[in-house]
């Protein structure tokens, strides 16, 4: 055990760990515990001298940088200080399990839409924006429950910080969780579609609530059970795994106690009980905001005694899961278009018997066309998405709940599509809300993507990779041409917004025009781009080539290499 006098400069080096692992593999991979013993006096007030707090603070970034590593080949690491005829067929890792809850996740989030795209089915004498606005409480309710689901993705990603190895139990306690929250869905609908009834609120709540249990079931098996934590808790006593534990089991009780009280305040107050609900979405923020403010108040010193607990409480997910799931999202979203041509439009066998099916494939033509235009803007925005994220290497809460936003509008843009398909055609003031109400929806999806960037370039090296915002001088060409990849959607989904100000006439032709010119532009950037920097792509190429000479201090022009290649 590192005495309790000890700083972390002093115990950097320090390999007490688990008995269970190698030390001396442990050793070579030159890893460190923070102090176990002083965690329980980690808020009490208690002066400590550091004779060099310089050589502190670098000892402190050099832990923090050693987390960091760790948590990038934490599966490596595991198995070199693991004994190879060791069997690991209980206690695995637990990537699969959440690829597996990225997919549940974004699936039933995304299905929460499902219940909007209903637009063909009001009466011809009934105006969309009178639909629109009758049904405002079925949209509440997807935002709503949208935010709610990606919370508990959020939470589940957060505590694999802390429990980086399942077994049978985990994984069963998991299951449980993502059967709770497929059932999301159907609550919320029932709200959305019955706004005054009070089961639908208990029946929401009753989920949630079962969620917060689980959840704190898993935290107190997890701290019992050190074999499926965190490398750097195994030396942690029960007493202080149970502080912890205790800690971080706050939001839980919390989240619960707010379920009880939007289920009693339902019987007074619609709203308020809803208010109460939506705490969920909010205590994520509030909690990594407290830590935050703790973590830039506190002296040094009793950040440099529990360094490990300071590093989890922010709580960053990998910007591999956050890839993970958006890359499910916008793939869902895509096969759910579909759904208006193989159940709502597909051809009924009285109708091919009597027409003939050519008959009625050529009456589906305009839903084809809106199809693949609908099919390619979200694929465009799954583009830029994946334009902008590439670039990061880590995320933090803003990065991630912008991130939520522009994922819940992409999900409308289903309803989007079958709005154009009934109403742009119109001659009357449903085609100019249709039209409006699409490129308003595509304009702040692709608007909050364009935010993520501006936030990593504000931020620099903190999230972005150092090749994205590094040498801006030589890389301008790159840097101007990765903005206009992401400002091109926000540009031209906002001309379309204004072009739904104009006759009724013309704004089926402003809205076919912007989407062809959007892309044109992707199209006409990169085309500029490989001509901008073709010959720095060849400079690399160059320098990393052994078969081209290093010497040669003139690059050939493209005329150049045809001949060379002739």
């Amino acid at each position: 055990m590192v005495p309790e006098n000890k700083s972390l400069s002093e115990t950097t080096n320090s390999t007490n760990f688990d008995e269970n692992l190698d030390e001396s593999l442990i050793q070579q991979n030159n890893l460190t515990k923070p102090e176990p013993k002083i965690f329980l006096r980690l808020f009490k007030k208690r002066k400590v001298v550091s004779e060099d707090q310089n050589e502190v603070s670098m000892a402190l970034v050099n832990y923090k940088n050693k987390l960091k590593h760790l948590e990038e080949h934490y599966d490596i690491h595991v198995n070199d200080i693991m004994p190879d005829l060791l069997h690991r067929g209980d206690i695995v890792s637990p990537q699969r399990m959440l690829g597996y809850v990225d997919a549940m996740m974004a699936t039933c989030a995304t299905f929460l839409v499902i219940p909007l795209r209903k637009i063909k089915d009001i009466s011809p004498n009934h105006f969309l924006g009178d639909h629109l606005y009758e049904n405002r409480t079925e949209f509440i309710m997807f935002l709503l429950g949208y935010l709610v689901v990606l919370t508990i993705w959020e939470s589940i990603n957060i505590r694999s910080l802390l429990i980086k190895r399942v077994d049978d139990i985990l994984l069963f306690m998991t299951m449980f969780t993502m059967f709770l929250t497929s059932l999301l869905p159907f609550s919320l609908s029932l709200e959305g579609h019955y706004p005054g009834e009070t089961i639908s609120v208990w029946i929401t709540c009753s989920l949630l609530a079962l969620i917060e249990l689980t959840d704190l079931c898993v935290l107190f098996y997890s701290m019992e059970h050190p074999s499926v934590l965190h490398v750097e808790l195994h030396t942690w006593t029960k007493a202080e795994r149970r502080r912890f534990r205790n800690m971080l089991c706050l939001q839980n009780i919390f989240n619960i106690v707010f379920f009880i009280m939007g289920s009693l305040f339902i019987l007074l107050n619609h709203v308020l009980a809803w208010v109460f609900i939506a705490m969920i979405i909010l205590m994520p923020p509030f909690k990594k905001l407290f830590f935050y403010v703790r973590r830039h108040t506190i002296s040094q010193t009793k950040i440099e005694k529990s360094p490990f607990f300071f590093h989890f409480t922010k709580g960053n997910i990998s910007i591999e899961r956050v890839t993970a799931m958006s890359d499910a999202a916008f793939a869902i979203i895509a096969c759910i278009l579909i759904l208006d041509i193989t159940i709502d439009e597909f051809p009924t066998y009285q109708n091919v018997l009597n027409h003939g099916l050519t008959y009625e494939l050529m009456h589906m033509k305009k839903d084809f066309f809106i199809y693949f235009g609908i099919f390619a803007i979200i694929s465009i925005l799954w583009y830029s998405n994946h334009g902008v994220l590439h670039l990061f290497k880590s995320t933090n809460v803003i990065i991630v709940y912008l991130q939520k936003i522009s994922l819940a509008l992409a999900c409308l843009t289903p309803l989007a599509g079958n709005m154009v398909v009934v109403y742009a055609t119109n001659q009357n003031r449903d085609a100019k809300k249709s039209i409006l109400v699409t490129s308003l929806v595509i304009f702040f999806s692709s608007t909050f993507n364009l935010i993520i960037l501006i936030y990593g370039l504000y931020t620099k090296e903190k999230y972005l990779h150092c090749w994205a915002v590094g040498n801006m001088k030589k890389n301008k060409y790159q840097q101007i041409y990765t903005v206009l990849k992401a400002s091109n959607f926000p540009f031209w989904s906002f001309l379309c917004t204004l072009g739904s100000r104009m006759p009724v006439s013309v704004i089926f032709y402003i809205m076919c025009g912007c989407f062809c010119c959007s892309i044109a532009t992707f199209i006409g950037l990169k085309l500029i781009f490989d001509r901008l920097i073709g010959k720095k792509k060849f400079l690399l190429r160059k320098i990393t080539d052994p078969k081209i000479p290093k010497n040669s201090e003139d690059i050939p022009t493209n005329s150049e290499n045809a001949k060379n290649e002739d």
